[in-house]
């Protein structure tokens, strides 16, 4: 067998055990209006799942914000400022002191007036890196979630993302369906059941599009699976 149809038998043994399961979707690095986010939302769309876009405020176009509102299953919240690295030592980073507080929220709230109802204020930090003292000063002035990466299982968030589309070890595009089918799998094995799927839309391949695609329709005949946003 292969490890497609491994995946297939797993969601089929699920679904016979009423063992129920959630997905929820993020997208990153929205911007500017470009082909590849308008296919991928296009899929999305078809199959009824809602999408968490973290739009960059300083860098969001007047035609991003159009394509954006023409979709109804899209939620939009603040990816940094203008997603650029701040700091020359260690892991890349836009913000990581207190005193960047001011500076966020004027693109915050620039996005909540823009949106409207589809904003959702949580913030997603550029690269997924961000320090546990200002998470926790972010969160205590006015956000209502972080969203990173679950860095460890031990001590997953629900609003952290556990499935990342792209291997960034190998290359910046989608290369291998393997690598996220393995990622889902590794969360069933530890009987995690609410995961959340990160992509990256600018560098996302046609084979990666295609891949989405068949991943929903398959996720699409279990009546035990559901999508959701966790905010």
């Amino acid at each position: 067998m292969t490890q497609w149809t491994d995946f297939q038998a797993k969601l089929s043994e699920y679904f016979h055990s009423g063992q129920q399961i959630s997905f929820w979707w993020r997208e990153d690095d929205v911007s500017y209006d470009c082909a590849n986010l308008r296919i991928v939302l296009d899929v999305l769309s078809k199959y009824n799942v809602p999408v968490l876009c973290g739009a960059i405020p300083k860098l969001l176009t007047l035609d991003m914000i159009l394509t954006l509102k023409q979709y109804t299953n899209v939620s939009v919240c603040q990816h940094g400022l203008f997603h650029q690295n701040n700091y020359t030592q260690g892991h890349k980073c836009e913000f990581d002191t207190n005193e960047s507080l001011g500076q966020l929220l004027i693109g915050r709230d620039f996005l909540r007036t823009t949106f409207a109802s589809q904003f959702i204020n949580v913030y997603i930090p550029p690269w997924n890196n961000i320090s546990k003292s200002f998470k926790d000063f972010l969160l205590a002035n006015g956000y209502c979630a972080v969203s990173a990466w679950n860095y460890s299982p031990d001590r997953k968030r629900p609003y952290n993302f556990d499935v990342d589309l792209i291997d960034w070890s190998k290359s910046e595009s989608f290369e291998d369906e393997s690598f996220v089918i393995r990622q889902i799998l590794q969360c069933f094995e530890r009987n995690d059941f609410h995961i959340g799927i990160v992509n990256h839309h600018r560098t996302i391949s046609k084979k990666g599009v295609k891949f989405i695609e068949k991943l929903l329709a398959e996720f699409s005949k279990y009546p035990n699976i559901s999508w959701f946003l966790p905010f």
